[in-house]
């Protein structure tokens, strides 16, 4: 009889890990797990003796490391420390910050030193004559220290520690794979010391604020000291306590504050001057944990609202974020602070997400028409009873589509800068408080629709009357309709409001050859995206809705027609728009609807430009008198930074006309005059009557004739100063303009200040955008585009620290990895030896490589240092700033 073998059944793990190549890789994901857990221990960390004994322990073990010593700058009295355990008691060890230790002079450089042997002399002083290695661990295990490496721990620039190793002389060394590890931990430990040391400063720093109320008699010594251990048991303000407990008044606070830092204290009011605009680029997560909020410009600087402005790390900060240094802050109470972040942004994300849903519920349960235009709570009708929760559709969430036929999902950006939404947990368990009894009820419906309430909760939700305000203008009259919503299409509003959310600026629709489908593209960031399909019969109704509104004809026959009409949002808002039928040789003629922009003037100091460019900008609309121009091809947003350069200059003292063929941004105190052919006034007409109107400075939108050109030209020689744009694809080829527009080389040099060329480059999705670690051929063709000789006074050398941005995709881009775009510019300034090479008739390339040599930043240049800075990638810098034939 046989015997019977017994059958053992392994792991899958087991089996697997037979396979040598197999089991390397398990231990490599063994290791990235080791990785995870040590950087979330210290995010986690409550202190820093707890990253500088217990975690480092963890990471020398993982990395098998013989001595490691993490340190912490001391900047009161310039040493680093770090802490050992000593049995029963912990000891600090400190060392100078200058070039006898190494982690010393690593701290003093604020650079990496590697030495491969301790022990060579020679090696060492080749770094420093100073330095010298300290043998007494040596001495005592009588173990020989070989490999050293010491790295600075920075935090934007600034030293916060040093991590020192020290592994035995012919033992194991750090590689390179491991030193990509070891930055990833470097960069963590950098940012839990920022958050670490900061807090313990602010700390300390609690109460001083307000010593002013003590001295002024206002609270006793005891009533701070108590408000101040409150203010660390309940993680609540000192400023709260002090007007809950004590009832001491704001006014006072706010005076102690000013006091304290020397600064101006803003408290909250509705009536606070905020420019939206400055948060466009802004995450509200940012501002809430920083505790700040960017109020206005005046004068060229932005006015931030900041709860520490002593705290310089936090401003470096902001000012980051901002992208300039043009900044005033001025304190104010953290609780005013939120205040005014959770209200700006919630009206964004009315804007944003509110109206579609809104129209949705109403559509769905509908009244009565009503003719009645209903404009203002007050005209609201009597409620009928209460919608069940339960019958109301809501979006699937608060950045996601909302059925299948969506346009592409979630948050507005503008032009210029890139947008960032709320989350919509910032908004949970607030309806209650949102809703004013002032509010109607379309904004009342909007709170109830974006928190998503439970099921089983009971509210009552008024209706508004089912009406929507639709204007309408033809090209020969002028009408205002009313018309019901039981007439206006869901589709139409559907895709006009996701469009329109989607910063969309044109929706092409296109009929098939058998005129069966229609298919959508909406142009976004100048791209023309594919979106969704819809039927011959919902195409028929949707172009009858659009001829009606636009007050077009009704006729079947294919005819070009063209009309405007303007449709009024829930929320006060209103759309413009610009419809053309153009037909076709087969199928429905197509059509196409012109979203208009959002017309509003941005500040100078938000348009994108570099610190340099900036500077020259202002110093350029400084001048009292000569031509300025910005060129760019159609589309590249001239008209954004003509308004931008005439709101930096627009103070009381100086009279400025301009001439617009359309006038889609206005300003107080501009005497703006729109230019109609058709009624006499052309530029000629209307730039020769600002002559005799006693201007200081003259704008005009468009140059396009010759003598509009010699205009110009002569106000700037009558001691005004000119600015005007010029459609042009390159600042050579708007010199070649000028003069073949018979423009005299010696009126032209005398005349012209300065030219400045932009493009719009799309940026990335900052929800999504990837960071990587570019190859060295990347790196070198970066370096070719830029100039070899330029890019290395830039001194960006290619290391293991040398990181990119690239596009990823996702639910808030619609997958494209880009969102929004931001100004290039190159700005050509006409200095004396330029001026002496017009006159004396030398080519306008070789005059244009004369300023490239002496300093002047290319587009190129400029669009490279964006892609640098992490805003965009190479692939959009070739496509917007290399100009082919140059």
């Amino acid at each position: 009889m046989s015997k019977t073998s017994t059958y053992i059944k392994k792991s899958l793990k087991e089996e697997i890990s037979e396979a040598p190549q197999v089991e390397e890789l398990l231990k490599n994901l063994e290791f990235h797990k080791s990785i995870q857990r040590i950087t979330s221990r210290i995010n986690s960390a409550e202190n820093i003796r707890e990253i500088i004994v217990d975690i480092k322990e963890d990471i020398r073990k993982l990395f098998n490391i013989y001595v490691l010593t993490i340190y912490v700058v001391d900047k009161a009295k310039k040493e680093i420390f770090t802490l050992q355990n000593g049995g029963t008691k912990t000891k600090e060890i400190r060392l100078p910050i200058d070039n006898t230790t190494f982690a010393g002079y690593v701290a003093r450089k604020k650079k990496m030193l590697h030495v491969s042997d301790a022990y060579n002399v020679r090696e060492i002083r080749r770094i420093n004559d100073a330095l010298r290695f300290d043998d007494s661990l040596d001495e005592k295990t009588g173990i020989l220290t070989g490999q050293i490496i010491a790295s600075p721990i920075l935090y934007d620039g600034n030293i916060l520690g040093v991590m020192e190793i020290m592994n035995k002389k012919n033992g194991e060394t750090i590689d390179d794979y491991s030193h990509i590890f070891l930055d990833e931990i470097e960069s963590c430990l950098a940012k839990a010391f920022f958050m670490m040391l900061d807090f313990e400063q602010a700390g300390h720093k609690r109460g001083e604020r307000y010593e002013k109320l003590i001295h002024d008699g206002i609270v006793t010594p005891e009533q701070m000291n108590y408000a101040i251990k409150a203010s660390f048991a309940t993680k609540e303000d000192v400023a709260t306590i002090l007007m809950e407990r004590y009832n001491i008044s704001k006014e006072y606070i706010g005076a102690a504050l000013s006091d304290h830092f020397s600064c101006p204290f803003r408290a909250y009011s509705d009536d606070l001057p905020v420019i939206n605009d400055l948060l466009y680029s802004l995450d509200k997560s940012a501002l809430i944990d920083m505790l700040w909020f960017p109020l206005n410009v005046v004068k060229g600087k932005i006015h931030v609202l900041v709860e520490d402005p002593s705290n310089l790390a936090k401003r470096r900060e902001i000012e980051k974020m901002l992208e300039t240094d043009s900044v005033v802050y001025e304190v104010a109470l953290s609780s005013d602070i939120l205040r005014l972040i959770h209200l700006h942004y919630l009206e964004k994300d009315e804007e944003l997400s509110a109206e579609p849903a809104v129209q949705r519920l109403f559509a769905e349960h509908p009244r009565d028409p009503d003719p009645g235009i209903l404009t203002r709570p007050e005209t609201i009708a009597k409620p009928e009873p209460p919608i069940e929760p339960e019958s109301i559709v809501v979006p699937e969430s608060e950045n996601g589509p909302r059925n299948g036929d969506s346009f592409l999902s979630g948050i507005t950006h503008t032009e210029a800068l890139t947008p960032e939404t709320a989350p919509a947990t910032a908004f949970q368990n607030r309806y209650q408080s949102d809703v004013r009894p002032s509010d109607g009820p379309l904004q009342a419906a909007a709170i109830f629709l974006r928190d998503l309430f439970p099921k089983d909760m009971d509210h009552d939700i008024p209706e508004e009357p089912a009406t929507v305000t639709i204007t309408t203008t033809a090209e020969s009259a002028i009408a205002v309709a009313t018309v019901p919503q039981s007439r206006i299409l869901p589709l139409f509003t559907d895709i006009i409001y996701d469009a329109y959310n989607r910063r969309g600026s044109d929706i092409h629709f296109e009929p098939d050859a058998a005129g069966k489908t229609i298919y959508l593209r909406v142009r976004i960031d100048g791209q023309c995206l594919k979106n969704k399909t819809i039927t011959a019969e919902e195409y028929a109704k949707f172009t009858d809705q659009v001829k009606q509104l636009a007050n077009l004809s009704q006729t079947r026959q294919p005819a070009i027609q063209q009309g405007n009409l303007t449709l009024t949002r829930p929320s006060g808002n209103a759309i413009h728009m610009r419809a053309t039928f153009i037909p076709t040789h087969t199928g429905p003629e197509d059509l196409v609807i012109h979203i208009s922009a959002k017309a509003k003037k941005i500040p100078l100091e938000l348009l994108g430009l570099s610190e340099n460019h900036y500077k020259e900008l202002v110093n350029i609309l400084r001048q009292p008198r000569g031509m300025f121009f910005i060129v760019g091809p159609p589309g590249a947003g001239m008209n954004t930074t003509l308004h931008a350069c005439l709101d930096n200059i627009n103070t009381p003292e100086k009279k400025i006309w301009t001439a617009e063929e359309s006038i889609e941004i206005t300003q107080d105190g501009l005497r703006q005059v729109p230019v109609d052919p058709r009624k006499g006034l052309d530029y000629p007409a209307v730039l020769r009557s600002f002559l005799n109107a006693d201007p200081d400075i003259i704008a005009a939108s468009r140059i396009c004739d010759p003598e509009t050109a010699g205009i110009c030209m002569e106000a700037s020689l009558k001691r005004h100063l000119v600015i005007s744009t010029l459609w042009a694809d390159h600042i050579i080829d708007a010199m070649e303009k000028f003069l073949d527009m018979g423009i005299s080389r010696l009126i032209f040099a005398d005349a012209m200040l300065s030219i400045m060329e932009q493009r719009l480059m799309k940026t990335l999705c900052p929800k999504c955008k990837e960071k990587y670690h570019p190859g060295q051929e990347e790196y070198e063709e970066i370096a070719q585009l830029y100039g070899k000789e330029n890019f290395e006074k830039l001194n960006i050398p290619y290391s293991n620290h040398f990181y990119l941005f690239r596009p990823r995709g996702c639910d808030v881009c619609g997958q494209t990895g880009y969102a929004g775009r931001m100004c290039v510019s190159e700005i050509f300034i006409f200095t004396r030896e330029i001026k002496r090479m017009i006159r004396r008739k030398e080519s306008i390339e070789s005059i244009y490589q004369a300023a490239a040599a002496n300093g002047m930043t290319t587009l190129l240049q400029e669009g490279i240092s964006k892609v640098l800075s992490g805003f965009s990638d190479l692939r959009q810098v070739k496509l917007t700033c290399v100009r082919k034939g140059v």
